[in-house]
């Protein structure tokens, strides 16, 4: 699956720093056949972008925030490759550099219940 690697850094920024509530504390990257999405939220404010979609299968992980955080952003590369390494890893591949890791083991909260289907234009 491509990611747009700054709009993963992006949503980043308003991932929670909460230990308690650790399934917050990443990058909700959740793909389907309406596009895919990465999602982050600290209860308070919520950042999500759309990507479009590409023929991905279902996807619906939390990349944790010090991972994201060790990602070097390159001037002319904005896409990463997500791919799953196996049952308990996945890697993030950009500029030449992969980075294994394990995903967040929780559950992101329904996003979509706080957003708008539909926007009047006011």
């Amino acid at each position: 699956m491509n990611i747009n690697i700054r709009l993963l850094k992006a949503a980043a920024l308003a991932a929670s720093k909460e230990q308690t509530r650790y399934y917050l504390n990443g990058v909700a990257v959740q793909a389907g056949p309406r596009g895919s999405f990465l999602v982050a939220t600290d209860g308070h404010r919520m950042l999500a972008f759309r990507q479009s979609a590409d023929d991905t299968p279902p996807v619906d992980i939390i990349i944790p925030a010090d991972v994201i955080a060790g990602i070097k952003l390159n001037k002319h590369v904005d896409d990463a490759t997500l791919t799953r390494e196996s049952d308990t890893h996945w890697r993030i591949e950009y500029c030449g550099t992969a980075v294994t890791f394990a995903p967040i083991d929780g559950t992101f909260p329904d996003w979509r219940r706080v957003v708008p289907k539909e926007t009047t234009g006011e």
